[in-house]
């Protein structure tokens, strides 16, 4: 069939012009042809369309209509060969110049793209905004053709039945340990939630709780799967044509979505939102007055129980058009999006950006082709920074609209690498589950991450590689736990620091007569001395503010500070060095308010053993400092 139209079009090129074919007449092809269109009869109504360019040679309008109808088909090719001729017949009309630059760069002809372009920049009225918009293209085309002629890998596969239907997903989001949310779209927008098991997808089910009668969609989950952030447009009690709002998992399923507030929504629309890793900074778009373009990304940090005034990312993200679908990694550096405005192939194209000392870096194009000429977007990594998620309905595959896909992404747009720390808590005597909460403490930073136990009484946080944390497992009613945790460089997602901490229940005798002992030591994994010495490294405040915190919560508790040590070295010196080494965090705590009345110290030295002592990490496990909590 084009072998036929191109040997028209070089035929009727060369026919001189003559009378233009008026109005009505074009209205009558027009309508012949959407006739013949709506019937799926392609190839006849393109026959009939090229009879009446052979019939009407000199119309440029009619050729400019048949080149908008094999676009909507789709076939570029055979619509740049019509503005080729539309072109031919009217070189001055500006619109057909700057659409068959368009074509071209589609076609990713980007030498003659780029002569087109800049005889198309010569018919502009330079004050004009598409003369602005085409010189942006000219300018960017050199980095477009790059893009093009150095491919990325990019093997798409699709999600399956569990996942895609008929209908559209998309805006897909998976919390750390692979549970998925995802917006489907029939008769409405509704959230649906699935899980991932080895090689594929749990059977993917509607979000009870949080679907309504009205549109729910574009969400993010929280990494740990406790909460998620879901957009509602229209809804009754909202600030504008789109907000944000919150639900949280519970032992009864979602909660009732919350909205945000006026610190968050406005009467313009708020949409696509995205939680950093520690759930305290939210991302999303927002079309309210002030931005650079026509929607921007901003964020907003959780402080004092609200959400602050939400601030731009700044002109380094946010450009003069649509910037989009921004989605936060679990590194807390990387933020990937979609813009219109930054150099890409297609309408929309994906970019990532790193976060820097000041603001981000400057945004990168993560390739062709998984940018293409459409509207891409609805992007997502998992923590381990390997696979990608994301909407289309270009392949054959689909099994109709737009289907989840996920590929391999390649290295140099992956996200820093982060593990987490998966824990249960357990009493100790009856092996029951209990609820319970960890603070994790950054030790070289001091930030402060709480989390508390999910539906499935446990609790997930994100971890950074190359980073030391101290960690304190507390239930109510319960003695607390401690752990040191050093994260190799390095260290994925892929191998977790999965625990499970006994606790003992506190014990406090009713009677005050006598003082009763009920709980065995508690071992400080988070105190430290310089080497032979006792004194106290500056890593051990928190091991100590977490003595200080349980002392003040519970008032008639007493401590008793009992110091170990290896067998290197005499008995005489090892019993001595326990000794001071307990004293020392017996006078931390005083010195942090504690009365010294309820603290004592002693020093085991090297009798108590808890490994052998004949290899390194066994000497370095007994080298320890313990609490013995006793109630009056």
């Amino acid at each position: 069939m084009k072998q036929f139209f191109l040997i028209i079009f070089m035929f009727s090129i060369g026919v001189p012009m003559g009378i233009c074919q008026d109005m009505k007449e074009i209205k009558k092809i027009k309508a012949k042809t959407k006739s013949y269109i709506a019937k799926s009869k392609v190839e006849k109504a393109f026959s009939y369309l090229n009879k009446q360019i052979e019939k009407y040679p000199e119309s440029d309008k009619i050729v400019e209509y048949a080149a908008s109808v094999a676009l909507d088909v789709p076939d570029y090719e055979l619509s740049e060969m019509y503005l080729t001729k539309a072109h031919y017949l009217n070189p001055s009309d500006k619109r057909v110049s700057y659409s068959l630059y368009q074509s071209l760069k589609r076609r990713h002809n980007y030498p003659l793209a780029k002569k087109q372009l800049k005889q198309c920049l010569g018919l502009l009225d330079k004050s004009s905004s598409l003369y602005e918009s085409a010189k942006r293209e000219y300018d960017n085309l050199d980095i477009v053709e790059a893009l093009y002629n150095n491919p990325v890998d990019f093997e798409p596969t699709n999600l399956g039945i569990n996942v895609n239907s008929k209908y559209d997903e998309y805006m897909p989001f998976t919390s750390v340990d692979g549970k998925m949310i995802f917006a489907r779209l029939h008769r409405q927008e509704d959230l649906y939630f699935t899980e991932k098991l080895d090689s594929t997808f749990s059977l993917a089910t509607p979000l009870e709780g949080v679907n309504t009668m009205e549109n729910e969609g574009a969400s993010c989950i929280s990494p740990d799967g406790n909460f998620i952030f879901i957009t509602k447009c229209n809804a009754k009690g909202g600030y504008g044509g789109c907000d944000i709002y919150v639900s949280y998992r519970s032992s009864d399923g979602w909660t009732k979505p919350k909205n945000l507030g006026k610190s968050i929504n406005t009467a313009a629309k708020e949409t696509q939102p995205s939680i950093s890793p520690n759930g305290k900074t939210l991302y999303f778009v927002s079309d309210r007055e002030g931005g650079f373009g026509k929607t921007d990304i901003y964020k907003s940090t959780y402080e004092n129980k609200m959400w602050s005034t939400p601030e731009n990312l700044g002109d380094q993200i946010n450009t003069f058009a649509r910037d989009e679908s921004p989605f936060i990694h679990m590194d807390n550096k990387t933020l990937y999006f979609r813009s219109v405005g930054h150099p890409g192939l297609g309408d929309f194209d994906i970019f990532m950006s790193k976060k820097m000392n000041e603001g981000w870096g400057i945004p990168k194009n993560i390739g062709y082709p998984i940018n293409g000429e459409g509207n891409d977007g609805s992007f997502f990594v998992d923590v381990l920074g390997k696979q990608a998620y994301f909407a289309s309905n270009s392949f054959e595959d689909s099994f109709g609209g737009l289907d989840l896909y996920t590929f391999e992404m390649p290295e140099d747009i992956r996200p820093d690498p982060v593990t987490y720390v998966k824990l249960i808590l357990k009493d100790r005597q009856s092996d029951a589950l209990l609820n319970g909460e960890i603070l994790l403490v950054d030790i070289d930073s001091g930030m402060e991450l709480k989390n508390q136990t999910n539906i499935y009484n446990e609790i997930l946080h994100l971890i950074n590689p190359a980073t030391e944390y101290a960690l304190t497992a507390t239930a109510e009613g319960y003695n607390f736990h401690t752990e040191h945790i050093s994260v190799d460089s390095s260290a994925t997602s892929a191998e977790p620091y999965l625990f499970t901490f006994y606790l003992d229940k506190i014990q406090i005798e009713s009677s005050s007569i006598a003082e009763t002992e009920f709980n065995k030591a508690i071992l400080l994994n988070n105190i430290f001395f310089e080497s032979g010495s006792y004194k106290l490294l500056e890593k051990s405040k928190y091991e100590i503010q977490t003595l200080v915190d349980y002392l003040m919560k519970y008032p008639n508790c007493k401590m008793k500070i009992v110091g170990h040590t290896d067998n290197v070295g005499s008995e005489s010196d090892n019993i001595l060095l326990s000794e001071n080494r307990a004293s020392a965090v017996k006078e931390a705590l005083i010195a942090k308010g504690v009365d010294g009345g309820r603290l004592d110290f002693q020093g085991e030295g090297e009798k108590m053993p808890l490994y052998s002592n004949e290899t390194a990490e066994g000497r370095e496990k007994n080298r320890r400092t313990e609490v013995v909590i006793t109630y009056e």
